[in-house]
C-alpha cells in the first residue's frame, strides 16, 4: 500500500491506497484548514483515517488523529500516513507538527522523531533544520 499526497492542503488531497476509495472532507475558517481523510477498501470498509488542521499563517500542522483498522495494523500503514503528512507539510513550508496522544502511543511517535513538549501532554517535531536557515 503506497500513500502519496501530491497537492497542497488547501486544494485537493489525492491519496492512493490499493484499489479502494478515499473520502475527503475539507473546511477553511480563514485561519486554518480542517481535513478529514478516510481510506476505504474495495468493500467500502474503512482501512485508515486521519484528521489534520493546517495553520498556513503559523506554519503549523496539528495531527488530530490517525486511526488504522486493527486488521491493517503492524504493516507500516500508520507510518506511511505520518510520512505523507510530513512530506506535504514540508512542501507547504510548515515548520512544526504538533499532536496530542495517549502515553501508550508515545513509542510510535518517538520512533518517528516526535518529542514531548514542556508539559509532556503534547508532542512535536520541528521540520525546519539548521541547514534550512542558511
Amino acid at each position: 500500500m503506497i500513500l502519496s499526497l501530491d497537492s497542497c492542503f488547501e486544494q485537493s488531497f489525492p491519496v492512493t491506497l490499493g484499489q479502494g476509495r478515499i473520502q475527503i472532507e475539507r473546511a477553511w475558517n480563514g485561519e486554518r484548514v480542517f481535513l478529514y481523510i478516510s481510506w476505504n477498501n474495495e468493500d467500502d470498509e474503512q482501512i485508515a483515517s486521519t484528521k489534520i488542521q493546517f495553520y498556513p499563517y503559523q506554519k503549523l500542522v496539528w495531527i488530530g488523529s490517525i486511526h488504522v483498522h486493527p486488521h491493517h495494523r503492524e504493516n507500516g500503514l500508520g507510518v506511511q500516513i505520518v510520512d505523507a503528512i510530513e512530506a506535504q507539510s514540508k512542501r507547504e513550508k510548515v515548520e512544526t507538527i504538533r499532536l496530542f496522544t495517549r502515553r501508550s502511543a508515545y513509542g510510535f511517535w518517538e520512533k518517528l522523531g516526535y518529542h514531548p513538549e514542556e508539559d509532556s501532554r503534547y508532542l512535536r517535531k520541528n521540520l525546519r533544520t539548521s541547514t534550512d536557515i542558511l
